[in-house]
């Protein structure tokens, strides 16, 4: 097929919308069909620099190409500390359009496909175009559980609760709808989205996962290091990668292993990322009387080169993914790959790819606060019991991480053909 590609973000060696974009346009051309990925001018020299320095035997040539559209550069103003990100997304939206009209009159597409951003609740105008029209897989829908707001700080309480009010007006936004109603097929990345999405449209929608590894990736990634029994000399090893921000529920995961060390299990929590709320977390964490606990250290690392933190997954026993929405949650597969069992809330992207063979999904459905902790502390404490079981769930990780790879998602959306669309492999739906 001719696939035009839509993405806004779109750039090489790198994670979030760019690496979905990027990963798109790649798979879909190993997959032997001829690709024209939209995406904007400011991503010109990273992909050209990539492509002339990696070339890339499993594509044929000639089937990816990119063209490039830009706004005004006055209009890069809207940019500047996200303040006005969506309006000037929103124009792009706009802008793309006509380039893609005429990219399309040259070429004559078959499909047209909106990658990126991620977003089910921005819309995209590629269904216009007069040919078949595939919307996602976007997320979006998911929003903190509003029992696990509890001890947020105020800007959070704030910015949940205009998430609240976008996805409410995503429901009947007729620029939404007129997305969803011209597309013929929508994937949602979680159950959550799904719902987001007004259930006139349901019968061409099915849930597919907005993050996925490469060949590679799967493979690639080195084994954690062999199981051993915690006991006093040898800590409980925990990792936790994520960006600082109050809705990631890092200072959740900071209470669990309080009182999983107020049980006398020795724990290593091992923190790596940067955010805003970084202060607010460790003040959160002297507080819980974590920083010089008999049996619980603490470790803040800012940043670590992707390599590196490939390598370090190999010193730990367990991943803690506790975020309150995240659509995706690529770092959690990632860390799947490596053999390290997850733990997370059934919410989000990770609710769709954890289950009870490669970790602990832990229903905070109607739970409270003290609740959903308190269960994140039993996952915690049956794995640092049990080496056996962490043996078995780390080998279920690793073939569940296989399950979700760029190629599968790509057999999954393509060919047009089919009479219904399906869940890619491994993804579950939930009420």
């Amino acid at each position: 097929m001719k696939i035009l590609l839509s993405a806004y973000a779109c750039a090489p060696q790198m994670g979030s919308d760019p690496g979905i974009g990027w990963q798109w346009a790649v798979h879909l051309a190993q997959a032997g069909h001829d690709v024209t990925a939209l995406t904007r001018n400011a991503n010109r020299t990273a992909i050209e620099t990539f492509l002339a320095t990696h070339p890339m035997a499993s594509v044929d040539a000639g089937r990816l190409r990119f063209a490039y559209y830009d706004l005004p550069r006055w209009a890069s103003f809207w940019k500047k500390g996200y303040r006005g990100i969506h309006l000037y997304y929103f124009l792009w939206q706009v802008g793309a359009f006509w380039r893609a009209r005429a990219l399309h009159r040259a070429e004559q597409f078959d499909c047209a496909h909106h990658a990126t951003f991620v977003s089910a609740r921005q819309p995209s105008f590629m269904g216009l175009l007069g040919i078949p029209f595939i919307f996602g897989p976007v997320g979006g829908g998911e929003t903190s559980p509003w029992q696990l707001r509890e001890g947020f700080p105020s800007k959070g309480w704030a910015w949940e609760l205009m998430r609240d009010l976008s996805n409410r007006w995503a429901q009947v936004d007729p620029l939404m709808r007129l997305t969803f109603a011209s597309a013929e097929r929508i994937w949602a990345g979680t159950g959550e989205t799904l719902r987001l999405i007004p259930a006139r449209y349901h019968p061409k929608t099915a849930l597919m996962p907005l993050a996925a590894l490469t060949a590679s990736e799967a493979a690639g990634v080195p084994a954690s290091a062999p199981i051993e029994a915690t006991c006093d000399a040898r800590p409980f090893r925990l990792l936790c990668v994520s960006r600082l921000w109050y809705w990631k529920g890092v200072h959740l995961a900071l209470e669990a292993v309080a009182q999983l060390a107020l049980r006398g299990v020795p724990c290593h929590f091992t923190i790596v990322g940067e955010g805003p709320q970084a202060a607010w977390l460790r003040g959160r964490s002297r507080a819980l009387g974590l920083d010089h606990h008999p049996h619980a250290q603490i470790e803040w690392i800012p940043r670590l080169p992707r390599e590196e933190l490939l390598c370090r997954y190999a010193d730990y026993d367990a991943f803690v993914f506790p975020s309150l929405h995240d659509s995706g949650g690529f770092v959690a597969l990632e860390a799947m790959a490596a053999g390290l069992p997850v733990l997370c809330w059934n919410l989000g992207g990770p609710g769709v790819m954890v289950n009870n063979a490669c970790g602990r999904r832990i229903d905070v459905n109607r739970l409270s606060k003290r609740q959903a902790v308190s269960r994140l502390v039993e996952a915690l404490a049956e794995l640092a019991a049990s080496p056996d079981l962490r043996a078995t769930l780390a080998e279920g990780a690793r073939r569940c991480a296989a399950q979700f790879q760029w190629s599968a998602l790509v057999a999954q959306a393509y060919p047009l053909t089919q009479d219904c669309p399906q869940p890619v492999i491994g993804a579950q739906k939930r009420a």
